[in-house]
């Protein structure tokens, strides 16, 4: 048919080649975009089975000329009880779907009236109904994030109709659904669309060989199998309720869950056929060899709560406890628990790693209960016990501690006032003796400068009275030159005179003639003489 051959020629085609040039330039830019990008991230051997969409595509509808529509108004009237019943509506936004013979007709909008006895009308659907099937025709419209899937039963390929309206008319084509692009699996046929999101793999078989199929599209055509889509992200497994003996004995009924992750997916498949059942397995034989070689009384004494594996790396213990347990047990309880959770990870985490490719992440233990009633009734009936012996010794201890805090604060005051009055002595010892340092500093300066002083005087005096002296010599010297002189005698004279009446105190007048021999003398003869 024709649909075969236009299907041949897609086949042979590339993608960018599916739709002609003027169709592909008239679709808006984000149906074109978008079309683009999900073509882009469908697989390469997909992608020549699609079909794109074409934008402008119309149903071809029954047209009739102006005389046809003439002559048939006029047998209308003229046979108006057989028109009557061979009229057909048809409203705005349906179609009537009609056969003429073998041949199928599609009536749009409006008043027909089916003459021909072979005219048959099939039915009236809607035309915006998303798969209308008439005969060879098919109205197929495909919303965003899906793909229609449609078999071309002549060439036995699978045809998908990418997002849009698809007007097919082939005899060939069948359409089978709709595929939406964001399940895990869709079938095609015999094909099968897979799609990995991130944190999964896929586990496929190509070629009879373990393939791991990475986040995106995959298409699996036989002989190729696909199997499964793991996650690799954490995952919790539930252990179900076990009993355990311990080497005492004593029943213990455990429920715990298991965190696993898969790191090497291709060994864990390589190795393992069911992952969930091997774990659960290994975990309950493990589980039950640490509690079967453990007496309580030593489990309970277990302080261990870290895991050191052979690299070295520290792995902190994040094992919990949940399950309704006494928060007021004693620490028996907390340390059994941490001892289990070390012990289990301590076994099995570097083995499972080496030969699964599983990282054994933690285990939890839910709930871990003494299986005989009794035996747990009197070691609850201890713990009581024993949670009053620890009040007591707490209350006991708490008042130690208070009695030895206020002795503490009483020596603290004591040894801060003895500290302070030996600061204020310090200080008031420390001032006087630099008091006694500047005294006695200020003094020295005074005797000194005092030194200085007298010593500066000295100094002045010795030069004064060495100016002195020279200029005593040189009056004398002058002296003794002045007397050689009339001048110089007279002064001479006076200066006996002077030192003669120098200490007198009185002086007494004489009377002329009346004065002893000794004062009339030519000396002072002359004198009078002088002075007259």
């Amino acid at each position: 048919g024709q649909f075969a051959v236009a299907q041949r020629k897609m086949l042979s085609s590339s993608l960018p080649l599916l739709m002609k040039p003027e169709q592909s330039s008239k679709l808006p830019s984000y149906n074109k975009s978008h079309q683009l990008d999900l073509m882009a991230q469908l697989p390469e051997e997909l992608r020549h089975y699609v079909v794109q969409a074409d934008p402008h595509a119309s149903v071809h509808t029954v047209k009739r000329s102006g005389a046809t529509k003439f002559f048939r108004k006029i047998g209308a009237a003229l046979l108006a009880p057989y028109a009557v019943c061979r009229m057909v509506l048809v409203r705005e936004g349906q179609i009537a779907l009609t056969w003429n013979g073998d041949r199928p007709e599609i009536l749009g909008a409006g008043r027909h009236v089916l003459f021909k006895p072979t005219n048959l009308l099939d039915k009236i659907v809607n035309i915006s109904d998303s798969v209308i099937v008439h005969g060879p025709i098919s109205i197929i419209r495909v919303q965003d994030g899906q793909l229609g899937y449609g078999i071309d039963s002549e060439t036995g390929h699978p045809v998908l109709l990418s997002p849009g309206k698809h007007v097919i008319n082939s005899t060939t084509f069948k359409f089978m659904s709709y595929l939406a692009l964001d399940a895990v699996q869709n079938d095609i046929g015999t094909f099968k669309l897979v799609r990995i999101e991130t944190g999964n793999v896929g586990i496929a078989y190509r070629k009879a060989e373990l393939c791991i199929l990475q986040p995106g599209f995959h298409l699996i055509v036989p002989p190729d199998r696909f199997r499964c889509v793991v996650s690799t992200q954490q995952c919790i497994l539930e252990l179900p309720k076990m009993l355990a003996e311990s080497s005492d004995y004593v029943q213990l009924a455990v429920k715990a869950d298991v965190f696993y992750r898969i790191v090497e997916p291709e060994k864990t498949f390589l190795n393992i056929k069911d992952i969930e059942i091997s774990i659960r397995e290994t975990a309950v034989a493990t589980l039950s060899g640490i509690i079967r070689n453990s007496t309580l009384a030593e489990i309970g004494q277990s302080a261990k709560a870290t895991y050191h594996n052979h690299s070295g790396k520290h792995r902190g213990s994040t094992a919990s406890v949940v399950g309704g347990e006494d928060p007021s047990a004693p620490p028996f309880h907390q340390s059994f628990y941490k001892f289990v959770h070390d012990q289990f990870i301590e076994t099995l985490h570097d083995h499972v790693l080496s030969d699964w490719g599983v990282s054994i992440e933690n285990i939890r233990i839910e709930s871990l209960k003494i299986a005989n009633e009794r035996l747990a009734q009197d070691i609850s009936g201890q713990a009581v016990i024993y949670a009053k012996t620890q009040a007591a010794l707490a209350n006991a201890q708490s008042e130690t501690q208070v009695q030895a805090a206020a002795a503490e604060r009483n020596a603290n005051t004591t040894r801060i006032d003895a500290l302070a009055k030996a600061n204020a002595i310090e200080a008031e010892a420390l001032a006087n003796a630099n008091a006694i340092k500047l005294e006695a500093e200020a003094k020295a300066k005074a005797i000194e400068l005092i030194a200085a002083a007298e010593a500066e005087a000295t100094k002045m005096r010795a030069e004064a009275e060495k100016e002195r002296l020279r200029l005593e010599g040189e009056g004398k010297r002058m002296f003794v030159e002045s007397l050689n002189t009339e001048f110089g005698h007279q002064l001479a004279l006076f200066d006996i005179q002077a030192n003669a009446f120098k200490n007198t105190e009185k002086l007494a007048w004489l009377p002329a003639g009346t004065l002893p021999p000794i004062l009339s003398s030519n000396l002072f003869a002359q004198n009078k003489d002088n002075r007259m």
